[in-house]
């Protein structure tokens, strides 16, 4: 919505609205929720698979062709890098190197945006991604890999560490959330699009002391699920055991 107003004031343009375009999530809960609350026409169930021309629609089983979208976001995984995981010291550069759950994840996600050339993608994972490894000789982070991905695609990316707790969430969690834009670096620079997007983020501070309730737990969400709209995905959630959470 502030993005929205931001375009309708800058570009003169106040019929400018935001359409669904589809939607992606593997918890079969929340699918539902996302069913039931937004009525999507698309739902894919696995961010991996968006690395492919055509996916599978949840919804009618159907294989499709994802529509372009002017603003993508995704929460790729943190599986591999989360401090629950005690195989994250084994992680590091997993992005890098693509393996594990956050490693696979992103790649599809990159896949998809370098593809679709969105305008806008935000992308959201924990503060380890800032982690700094060896790597040929030199110290690096997973956030300059994915740097060093968009520029080469010729897009900018802007990164911003925000406590949760004053963005409106009822928990506090510092979160990475990266903006990537469809634009190169030199230009991104001489339009000064960093200070007017921090601008945008200072502007939608919220109480800390006043939680939106907006904001559901996974209880929540799952209490207001009707039973004709619980439908599992075709693959059962894996055990935190497994290779892919190692």
């Amino acid at each position: 919505e502030t993005i929205v107003a931001h375009w309708q004031e800058a570009y003169n343009a106040p019929h400018t609205v935001v359409e669904q375009g589809f939607k992606c999530e593997i918890d079969a809960d929340r699918v539902a929720f996302m069913v039931e609350q937004h009525d999507p026409d698309i739902v894919t169930e696995d961010v991996r698979q968006l690395s492919k021309t055509r996916v599978c629609n949840m919804l009618d089983g159907k294989m499709i062709r994802l529509p372009w979208s002017g603003i993508i976001g995704i929460g790729f995984s943190c599986t591999s890098i989360t401090a629950e995981n005690n195989h994250r010291k084994n992680n590091k550069g997993c992005v890098r190197r693509k393996i594990g759950e956050t490693g696979e994840t992103f790649d599809g996600a990159q896949e998809i945006i370098g593809r679709q050339r969105n305008k806008i993608t935000f992308l959201e994972n924990l503060d380890a991604l800032k982690t700094m490894y060896a790597w040929d000789g030199e110290m690096s982070s997973d956030l300059d890999y994915i740097r060093e991905v968009f520029e080469a695609k010729g897009m900018t990316m802007l990164h911003r560490s925000m406590e949760s707790l004053i963005h409106g969430a009822p928990h506090s969690l510092n979160r990475l959330w990266m903006v990537i834009l469809d634009m190169p670096t030199w230009k991104a620079k001489a339009l000064k699009v960093e200070a007017k997007f921090l601008e945008i983020l200072n502007s939608l501070k919220l109480d800390p002391s006043k939680p939106e309730d907006f904001f559901l737990t996974e209880e929540q969400i799952a209490s207001v699920l009707s039973p004709s709209v619980r439908f599992a995905p075709s693959k059962t959630k894996k055990a935190k055991q497994d290779e892919n959470w190692k």
